[in-house]
């Protein structure tokens, strides 16, 4: 979307998902979606920065480790130009969805995501 204005905050870096295992994440988000890998490295003694993104994609996803609040997080809404050709190719690599038709998902986790396919000519597209 291209605007005259732009805003202050500039974009939107990364979201987080809380999970209870970092690398068991890390398989799902690039093994089964498909995601690629952004970064993965120390931060003290005891954690690590873990992320990973849409390839090509601006906004990384966090996957953070936080046993106590995984499969509670806001769930991620994926914009998708073929909600049925994400579907198939998800299910194929054993993406379990919790509803066909809504296409609604869960990670290793729990987390709630969403496929959506908006309109052609959809703001933001």
């Amino acid at each position: 979307m291209n605007t005259a204005f732009e805003h202050p905050l500039g974009k939107l870096a990364t979201v987080t998902v809380r999970v209870i295992d970092q690398d068991a994440a890390k398989t799902f988000y690039i093994e089964q979606m498909g995601l690629e890998l952004r970064a993965d490295m120390p931060m003290d003694a005891t954690s690590r920065w873990l992320t990973v993104a849409i390839p090509g994609g601006e906004t990384e996803i966090v996957l953070y480790p936080d046993a106590a609040h995984a499969g509670q997080g806001p769930g991620l809404v994926f914009n998708t130009p073929d909600i049925q050709r994400a579907y198939e190719d998800l299910t194929g690599r054993g993406v379990m969805f919790t509803e066909a038709p809504t296409h609604q998902f869960q990670d290793q986790d729990g987390n709630g995501h969403v496929l959506v396919q908006l309109p052609s000519g959809f703001p933001g597209q």
